[in-house]
């Protein structure tokens, strides 16, 4: 009788097993699969994993935090081309894209360690480019050297106490995927902010083609003095400059900037 009873609750317990083994296969397989699903997102039937769409944003930002400040003496160096391959960058625009996002705008001499700016620009360009440590061109007011002594970029970025300075403001349109590349395409536009009276809130913007101001395209009211990029977009999208940037793949989830192109 004692055996017996042993050989059930032996049974038992190997059910309890085989149902647990079963259920964990099941959470894995199915639950596993849904979070790689996840993290993947297909365009035009092309799959894509989610962080490479982080990296490319990041870059992207990087260009605009560069690109767009009239502080610089970089400013609008990717707008004034037709075509502009990473291999062919300024060596010294390609070093400030990469540094100039870690500025502190502190009006004290800072220092970005050429390490970071080095990892940066790798993230950047890929191997579309080589990084080799040189002088940066800086204003009056952006001041920025590179030290051969402590191998740092450092750089005073004082306050700026504007915050409606005229500007470039850069909207995405559109992303395309082509095997291993990612093409986005973005609306450019320059801007002037106009204050309301007795405030220092900006009211309405006026649209222009490029920093000469000699085209305009239109003008916009603000709210709460902040630009809505989907109106821009949908009033002068046709009018505006079109630039595609494009994007191609080193690893699943890192993707290095090859071209931008005015379109």
């Amino acid at each position: 009788m004692e055996e017996k009873k042993g050989t059930i609750i032996i049974i038992i317990i190997l059910l309890l097993i085989i149902v647990g083994l079963g259920g964990y296969i099941a959470y894995d397989r199915l639950i596993s699969k849904k979070e790689d699903e996840e993290i993947l997102t297909k365009i035009d039937d092309v799959s894509i994993d989610l962080n490479a769409f982080y990296q490319i944003s990041e870059t992207l930002t990087k260009l605009d935090k560069a690109f767009n400040d009239p502080k610089s003496n970089y400013f609008a160096y990717i707008y004034n081309q037709k075509k502009l391959e990473a291999k062919n960058f300024d060596l010294g625009a390609a070093i400030y894209t990469s540094i100039r996002s870690d500025f502190k705008e502190v009006n004290m001499l800072l220092s970005i360690p050429e390490p970071i700016a080095k990892s940066n620009f790798t993230r950047i360009f890929g191997n579309n480019l080589k990084y080799e440590p040189i002088q940066v061109n800086s204003t009056d007011y952006l001041k920025i050297a590179y030290n051969t002594t402590t191998l740092a970029y450092d750089y005073i970025a004082p306050t700026d106490t504007n915050i409606y300075p005229s500007e470039y403001m850069a909207l995405n349109a559109k992303t395309t995927l082509k095997g291993d590349k990612v093409i986005i395409t973005r609306k450019i536009v320059f801007v002037d902010y106009e204050i309301e009276p007795g405030t220092t809130i900006a009211s309405s913007i006026n649209l222009y083609k490029d920093e000469t101001k000699t085209k305009k395209i239109g003008e916009l009211v603000l709210k709460n003095g902040k630009a809505n990029q989907r109106e821009i977009l949908s009033k002068y999208g046709s009018k505006l400059n079109t630039f595609n940037y494009t994007f191609e793949q080193n690893t699943s989830t890192e993707y290095s900037l090859k071209l931008i192109e005015k379109v």
